[in-house]
């Protein structure tokens, strides 16, 4: 390359221009990933002000986006959960503004209809380049399936033990029988030997 190459503005700008570049492709690409979701997704700042909810929270919740984005966590979460899971999730949620990590957990969503859908909620943090944690992202998945089949297992089991429990029932009733029967054959067979010697005592044989 020659002098005039390496010192011409435009030249030198081209690294910037690809940089840029890649660096819009990548907040397009995770925009698109977030909005694709068939998660719900919620972006709180450190603030525990909600900056952005994916489609599929609409879709779940039944709330529009603008009745989240820009609204503090504490004002809209009571809308959306059961008293008994709202203190829990509160106390989640402060955790993880800490700065410290905390577990996925389940609740029950109210959505805007009243109706009740279970979920699995799990925070992570979103960082920034130097690592320092600028948001959190709250995952809610529906799991209405996962709870459907959970409770179609535990009625299955609960079959079983009932049909394990009659079948030892009547195995118990025949074997008592079955004893009564051997107890009865024994008294039988006494009574039997019993009359055999009175009968030789009276024709003396």
């Amino acid at each position: 390359m020659g002098i005039n190459e390496r010192s011409n503005p435009a030249n030198a700008e081209l690294p910037k221009r690809k940089k840029i570049k890649l660096k819009r492709e990548e907040e397009r690409l995770k925009v698109a990933v977030f909005d694709d979701s068939g998660d719900g997704l919620i972006l709180v700042d450190m603030d525990g002000k909600i900056i952005a909810v994916n489609p599929a929270v609409e879709k779940m919740t039944g709330f529009e986006k603008s009745e989240m984005v820009g609204k503090a966590v504490a004002d809209i979460a009571p809308k959306m959960l059961k008293p008994e899971d709202l203190k829990r999730i509160m106390i989640m949620l402060g955790t993880a503004l800490d700065g410290r990590i905390v577990p996925s957990g389940t609740y029950t969503l109210v959505t805007k209809n009243g109706r009740e859908i279970p979920i699995a909620f799990t925070p992570s943090f979103v960082k920034d380049t130097d690592g320092k944690s600028t948001g959190i992202v709250a995952t809610f998945k529906d799991i209405t399936e996962l709870k459907r089949m959970e409770e179609e297992i535990r009625k299955a089991e609960e079959k079983k033990l009932e049909d394990n429990k009659r079948r030892i029932e009547e195995l118990e009733k025949l074997y008592d029988a079955a004893v009564g029967r051997e107890l009865e054959m024994v008294e039988m067979k006494e009574r039997i030997r019993v009359l055999e010697l009175k009968l030789r005592e009276i024709t003396g044989k």
